[in-house]
């Protein structure tokens, strides 16, 4: 995992959407801190703003030193840290959303348009069911944590 609050020179992607070659360029951030997708997973709304992104289970909020903002960077996106990580819907109790998910309910969506949008579609089937009060969310499965 990155620092927190030292400044760092990283190689980010121009993009990081799945379908886009990814261009690097060198940034300078000072991250600030850090969300687990994974014990604070993205709801589906989050998800559904940008669902053709390359993610990892950590997500730095950081302050761009060069533009001067503040930005959402995904570390497993940067030259020096990169690897494809999956995603998958978990049932999550929302009062214990830090214990991780109470079930996962899908098999895991790799980095492509065609998975992305696999999920898309489940998401859709899905997110109108009675859960017994649990809420659906979209966790970064590092497969470690939550299983293959």
């Amino acid at each position: 995992m990155l620092p927190v609050r030292t400044p760092l020179q990283l190689h980010y992607p121009i993009s990081t959407a799945i379908n886009c070659n990814l261009e690097f360029r060198p940034r300078r951030l000072v991250v600030y801190k850090f969300r687990d997708l994974v014990t604070d997973p993205l709801t589906i709304a989050e998800y559904m703003r940008r669902p053709l992104l390359y993610r990892g289970r950590w997500l730095a909020i950081a302050k761009d030193l060069q533009a001067g903002v503040i930005r959402q960077v995904y570390p497993t996106t940067t030259r020096e840290h990169f690897r494809v990580v999956p995603v998958r819907l978990g049932l999550y109790d929302p009062d214990k959303t830090a214990s991780g998910p109470v079930d996962v309910i899908s098999r895991a969506y790799g980095a492509t348009v065609s998975e992305r949008t696999a999920l898309i579609r489940l998401i859709h089937r899905v997110r109108s069911v009675d859960a017994g009060g649990l809420q659906l969310r979209v966790l970064v499965d590092d497969l470690r944590l939550v299983g293959a």
